[in-house]
């Protein structure tokens, strides 16, 4: 199976990337310069780095037709929703092009909590015990028509006068 992972260079990323690569995958990592000690870091537990940049589709869209399954690990924090939404639509594209449906593995961070005050977060919220987690429903790809209803919405820019 080839994963693509949008980016595997930062920490978490790298374990996911590794743990897929360990489960026999051919996975692919999204970075901008594949010569940087970031993307070798990945590329020495057997993660090819390949070039590209998130905010432009058309860098990686390829490696999204190759691929049997994406896992995006990355956040645009000068355009999250549209970067999300052009991901979204290439792999829709890639799907109506083949028919052929990709697995979409669709992360986020616990940076989301901003500061709480708490030295380590992992994936348990704050707050939330220790009890084992009821099993996930397997997911279903995205509608057409809720990937139409997700229209990429540019940042807005509000300034305050001091």
């Amino acid at each position: 199976m080839t994963t693509f992972v949008t980016v595997a260079t930062c920490y978490a990323c790298t374990h996911i990337a590794t743990a897929l690569r360990r489960a026999s995958h051919t996975d692919l990592s999204l970075t901008r310069d594949t010569s940087s000690p970031r993307a070798r870091a990945p590329a020495a537990a057997g993660i090819r780095p390949v070039a590209g940049d998130i905010t432009d589709p058309d860098t990686y869209r390829h490696h999204v037709e190759d691929a049997d399954t994406v896992v995006h690990t990355v956040l645009d924090m000068n355009y999250p929703v549209g970067t999300d939404t052009k991901l979204f639509a290439k792999l829709r594209a890639a799907q109506d092009r083949t028919g052929r449906t990709r697995h979409l593995i669709y992360t986020t961070g616990v940076s989301s909590y901003g500061r709480t005050g708490i030295s380590l977060l992992d994936e348990e919220p704050p707050g939330q015990s220790r009890q084992p987690a009821a099993p996930s429903p397997q997911p279903s790809p995205i509608s057409p028509a809720t990937a139409d209803s997700l229209s990429p919405t540019p940042p807005s820019r509000s300034t305050t006068a001091a």
